[in-house]
């Protein structure tokens, strides 16, 4: 596969860009490859600069719309979390905001783990709050 980098005059190889362009073009792959279905990815952020992370996040919601595919992304970052409310929050994108869910596992004293549901107002809530959700 071949990509083109802006300022280049010639498309490159993609196994000569950075991890974070090859890890967004798999995961569009993955989203075209699975349309009308699911996507499960880990840790979507890993590989990319926080830089790149509203960029991540237009290409998931784009494509995740454009081939009716339901994503399921996890991650560790309160970062990655911040760039999605802020994505989301953007005139052209608060549509998607009824479309977006987040879930935290906790274990609890007795041991056995309970999730939490988070619709979009109540991350964005907890993240303006430092209320830890991750």
């Amino acid at each position: 596969a071949y990509v083109d980098v802006e300022g280049m005059k010639q498309l490159i190889p993609i196994n000569l860009c950075g991890d974070g362009i090859r890890k967004m073009f798999y995961m569009v792959l993955a989203i075209y490859d699975s349309r009308g279905g699911m996507v499960f990815i880990d840790e979507v952020e890993n590989g990319l600069h926080f830089s790149h992370y509203e960029t991540l996040w237009d290409v998931i919601f784009y494509f995740a719309n454009l081939y009716d595919v339901q994503v399921f992304a996890t991650t560790h970052s309160i970062e990655t979390l911040q760039y999605l409310t802020s994505y989301l929050n953007k005139d052209d994108h608060k549509g998607y905001q009824n479309d977006f869910m987040s879930y935290t596992l906790r274990k609890l004293n007795s041991g056995e783990h309970k999730a939490y549901a988070y619709r979009f107002p109540e991350i964005e809530n907890a993240i303006h709050e430092n209320i830890e959700i991750r």
